[in-house]
């Protein structure tokens, strides 16, 4: 795998680093050791038992590895992996070999570190490279939780990806999805893409229509907003007030980003209040 960045991964790359610099820092000074950092979700009643309280971060990857439907010793690349939460956690599950792909120096040596202390450097490897360029393994599976959103461009992602699954490989994928065309003219919208440097918000239908292009065959689609805690408007708009207030007075640039990058956040949930956005889980599998 390559080791460049290109130029224009610069600013995604400067938010991803400030971001997962201080979350690891502040769950660290707050005794936790999280290497998860995609939503947390409401645990379904029927299985809230195999979760307990330090495990709960671990319920979106036991169901994208269930949906998955890998095969044993499995050959996975994990797009957008952050400090290789789900990586591990797979491998603990199923053992193979997994990489991660990340633009984050901070979180690749986050996940080295991590995959050194766990014992698994052999079978958990992590690189800095972008979705555009060649990917030169082919795999059983590719995982993208929380990351295709940040891509440039969709269409060529999800190419380079489909030419690296071996025939019948998976494609998982779990994101911020928007419901239909309504959305571009919210004002959340235009400062959503502004504080995390979006290109666009793709929508199911985006997917759908691209997957479908690109030989990908969809076998499973699961809508998990109902899983997602919501915060109020009105506790929302008490915590943008605060934000705002806190970048107006904050002269680093670090934290200046850290901050935008909350707001952008909230921008989300927003939309989210609105009905219009979801959160989607979609499985796809090579067909040729």
């Amino acid at each position: 795998m390559s080791e460049r960045k290109s130029s224009s991964d610069t600013r995604l790359s400067e938010l991803y680093e400030n971001l997962s610099r201080y979350s690891y820092n502040i769950n660290r000074l707050k005794g936790k050791s999280r290497f998860t950092m995609h939503k947390p979700l409401q645990i379904p009643a029927e299985v809230q038992h195999l979760y307990v309280d330090k495990d709960k971060s671990n319920y979106l990857d036991d169901l994208v590895l269930i949906e998955a439907g890998l095969p044993e010793n499995p050959r996975v690349l994990d797009a957008g992996c952050g400090f290789g939460g789900s990586i591990f956690r797979w491998n603990h599950l199923r053992p193979g070999i997994y990489h991660g792909m990340t633009l984050s120096n901070y979180q690749k040596s986050i996940a080295l570190r991590e995959a050194q202390r766990r014992g698994v450097s052999a079978n958990c490897m992590f690189y800095v490279q972008n979705y555009l360029e060649p990917i030169n393994i082919k795999y059983h599976g590719i995982i993208a939780i929380e990351s295709l959103i940040h891509s440039s461009d969709l269409n060529a992602t999800l190419s380079n990806f489909t030419q690296a699954l071996l025939l019948k490989g998976k494609l998982a994928i779990v994101d911020d999805m928007s419901r239909d065309e309504q959305v571009r003219h919210e004002e959340d919208y235009q400062l959503l893409k502004d504080y995390w440097y979006l290109t666009d918000i793709p929508s199911e239908m985006d997917y759908v229509e691209l997957l479908g292009k690109n030989n990908l065959k969809i076998i499973s689609n699961l809508d998990l907003t109902p899983q997602i805690r919501f915060n109020s408007d009105r506790l929302l708009s008490q915590k943008i007030r605060r934000t705002k207030f806190l970048l107006r007075l904050m002269p680093i640039k670090s934290l200046r980003i850290f901050l935008r990058t909350h707001l952008g956040g909230f921008a989300l949930q927003k939309l989210y209040n609105k009905g219009m956005m979801k959160y989607q889980l979609i499985v796809a599998q090579k067909e040729s």
